[in-house]
């Protein structure tokens, strides 16, 4: 089955900056199925690098409205394939929906689904 997830829509609800990483914690994540789609809570890993632009002043305004991320040579723009789990240089680009943006460059990246699945609906 092949899997992917959506940054269009999606809700970030904390931002964990630690030495030599970053944690971008969601609330609801998209996930693509074949023919199925869902929400999921997850969180995405980033390796050591650098952040620039801003987040949401309150965190239930940090819904986004588009997305980038790009890893080695390739880039996906809003639907990132799964799994994700990289040593490459990775850039990912956040937009909110009250204008923030948000860039972070660095060197890895890995995304964990975290509980159970939303309730499942077609795609269409």
């Amino acid at each position: 089955m092949s899997l992917a997830f959506e940054l269009h829509d999606a809700r970030l609800a904390s931002v964990l900056l630690e030495p030599g990483r970053a944690c971008l914690c969601f609330d609801a994540l998209y996930i693509h199925g074949e023919t199925h789609g869902w929400y999921q809570k997850a969180v995405l890993e980033l390796g050591q690098g650098s952040i620039a632009g801003a987040l949401p002043e309150e965190m239930e305004d940090s819904y986004l409205v588009t997305g980038e991320l790009i890893v080695g040579a390739e880039t996906y723009r809003n639907v990132v394939p799964l799994p994700l789990e990289t040593a490459e240089r990775v850039e990912l680009t956040l937009e909110f929906a009250l204008g923030e943006r948000l860039v972070l460059s660095c060197r890895g990246a890995s995304l964990r689904l975290l509980g159970e699945p939303g309730a499942q609906e077609p795609l269409p």
